[in-house]
């Protein structure tokens, strides 16, 4: 069927304490290399057979299985419908026609196609695959049907011109982790000394680093053209700055010996011959047939084969079933009331000769529209899962608070920190209300307080929260729209919240013996002229680093400003031995590197 390490962010005070704690999980990238035999005391190496009567197989069943990786625009990508579509998509749907066949779809995590077509859960992967040497050592390769390029994408105020790699020097650059053009940008312009290794900031999702370029957070973004092209088109504020350093081939991979890849590769020059490649082109790359270069002479496949490290197996995750909350594929999100917390539970099969346990994680990776990632985080797997074993996995999730369809995409992350597998998904409707619903009055329990210093201010005023709990097991203290699992609080405390519009905080306290104490509290903001507001405050990389690695925090203060505090973890801080000073009086932007902490 179709589908598809956190850290804590800072805190700024502007003449406030706002705390904000953000974890993301981003996407797989649909240029990276196959993924690398995962250590394992339980698995084998996994020995390349021959290939069984690949095309015998399609025939008997009537479908031909694509894998493909649906977050690369133009190329393969969900419309507004959430039906698949682009460039590799319409592609695979001729070749099905030309094999007399349908075509059945799986939407995979990019880094897992290589390892999905050795255990034969897919017949063929057509995914904006570069042709790589490394490539060739696990896969074979059909002709190419595109030649693409590199480009480099920056906003169009930055007066940013690239002509050469060496014009990278002085700026931060986004590019996916994995693809193509991390190994490029890492070798070519890391380890000869152009650019700093803190200025090539990764991202596991296009996407992420466009959106972070747009924030200001990076210069330059580095990646295939067209889809740049693609955000360069549907954003004025972003154009290229730079192309044509680094062609990349596309061509189908498949696995080893099959008999399937002659069968596509005359399919594929039938489809070039009639001018319909070129016709693909015109209509999902915008590119007219003079625009396109030419394609090279095909190659024979290689007769020699790298081997697999002796303690190799391969990672391989097939969707089961929609244990709750099935959407029917996206036909009938099931509907989940504004703010209100819940957890989906996916069933999913280990194909793979890997041992799952408890350092494979399910990610999330993307989303329809960013509300729609409801607060996932990524979460470990219960226990052990052998090869062949099927496992429920169950992530927490707050619904948005604005009326619309969701669709939030995750996959499986191996201890190597590679995605792989079907992507699967949660999809949900927040209706629109019918009245509007008062805050729930909870029932006030015993041994409960919370209290608040005024429910009416102006922007820019604070307002001072103080509770105090006997004999809870767990307590809780959220604003509207943040997920209550991460806001944990011990069981007296006290707060100083600074809202900048009218929002309800919950003090919510989970008693002993199963009952729920909800302590809702509204405060009422009225707009001040120059009221001190955060225009921006980021973090880059905005999610996850690896043990060791710096952030750079970036932030812009509106308004009458009196001073302004960064804190790490609660503690006020500044530069990289943060904890060594507890109040830092900063100007109303600026910037900094931190060390998150261990």
């Amino acid at each position: 069927m179709t589908h598809i390490r956190p850290i804590r962010l800072l805190i700024l005070v502007v003449l406030l304490t706002i705390l904000a704690a953000c974890r993301q999980q981003a996407a797989e990238t649909p240029t990276i290399e196959p993924p690398e035999a995962t250590p394992s005391a339980t698995a084998t190496a996994p020995t390349p057979a021959p290939a069984a009567d690949a095309w015998a197989a399609v025939q008997e069943r009537g479908r031909l299985i694509i894998g493909t990786a649906a977050d690369y625009p133009p190329f393969a990508f969900y419309t507004e419908a959430f039906e698949l579509d682009g460039f590799d998509v319409a592609l695979a749907r001729l070749l099905g026609e030309r094999l007399g066949v349908e075509v059945e779809f799986s939407d995979m995590a990019f880094d897992g196609l290589a390892g999905a077509l050795q255990v034969g859960q897919i017949d063929a992967a057509i995914a904006a695959i570069s042709v790589t040497d490394a490539r060739r050592a696990v896969v074979d390769f059909s002709s190419v049907y595109h030649v693409s390029e590199d480009a480099a994408l920056a906003r169009t105020d930055s007066g940013i011109a690239l002509r050469s790699l060496a014009d990278l020097a002085p700026y931060r650059v986004g590019v996916q982790a994995g693809s193509v053009f991390q190994t490029w940008l890492q070798e070519a312009v890391v380890e000869a000394g152009v650019l700093p290794a803190d200025n090539l900031l990764v991202y596991t999702d296009n996407n992420q680093a466009i959106g972070d370029l747009i924030e200001g957070r990076v210069d330059v973004v580095v990646a295939d053209r067209l889809p740049l092209e693609v955000a360069a088109r549907d954003d004025a504020a972003l154009a290229l700055v730079g192309r044509g350093l680094n062609e990349q081939q596309f061509a189908v991979a498949l696995p080893i010996g099959s008999n399937l890849t002659p069968r596509i590769d005359e399919a594929l020059a039938a489809l070039q011959a009639e001018g319909v490649l070129a016709d693909l082109a015109e209509r999902y790359l915008s590119l007219e047939e003079t625009e396109l270069a030419p394609l090279p002479t095909p190659e024979p496949q290689p007769t020699e084969r790298a081997v697999l490290p002796a303690t190799g197996c391969i990672d391989a995750m097939a969707f089961v079933a929609h244990v709750n909350l099935d959407d029917a594929n996206m036909e009938s999100p099931p509907p989940v009331s504004p703010g209100e917390a819940f957890q989906k539970t996916w069933r999913v099969q280990n194909i793979g000769t890997c041992t799952w346990d408890s350092s494979y994680q399910v990610s999330p990776v993307g989303s329809n529209v960013p509300a729609a990632r409801m607060g996932g985080r990524a979460t470990p797997l219960p226990g052990a899962v052998a090869p062949g074993a099927t496992v429920e996995l169950s992530v927490d999730l707050v619904a948005p608070l604005t009326p619309g369809i969701y669709q939030g995409f995750w996959s499986m992350r191996a201890p190597s920190g590679l995605l792989f597998g079907e992507r699967i998904w949660v999809g949900i409707e927040v209706p629109e209300p019918a009245t509007p619903t008062p805050v729930p009055t909870a029932v006030p329990l015993p041994g409960v307080r919370f209290t608040v210093d005024r429910a009416a201010i102006r922007a820019g005023e604070c307002v001072s929260f103080a509770w105090d709990v006997s004999g809870a097991g767990q307590v809780y203290f959220y604003a509207e729209g943040q997920p209550w699992q991460l806001n944990g609080v011990s069981n007296s405390g006290t707060r100083a919240e600074c809202p900048n519009v009218s929002t309800t905080y919950t003090l919510r306290v989970n008693q002993p013996d199963g009952t729920l104490d909800l302590r809702p509290s509204r405060i009422e903001v009225t707009p001040a002229p120059n009221a001190p507001f955060i225009s921006f405050f980021t973090v880059t990389p905005s999610f996850q680093i690896a043990v060791g690695q710096c952030v750079e925090v970036r932030w812009q203060v509106d308004g009458e400003v009196g001073n302004v505090r960064v804190a790490r973890n609660d503690t006020h801080a500044v530069g990289r031995r943060a904890a060594q000073r507890h109040v830092a009086r900063l100007p109303a932007a600026g910037r900094g590197r931190l060390h998150p902490g261990r």
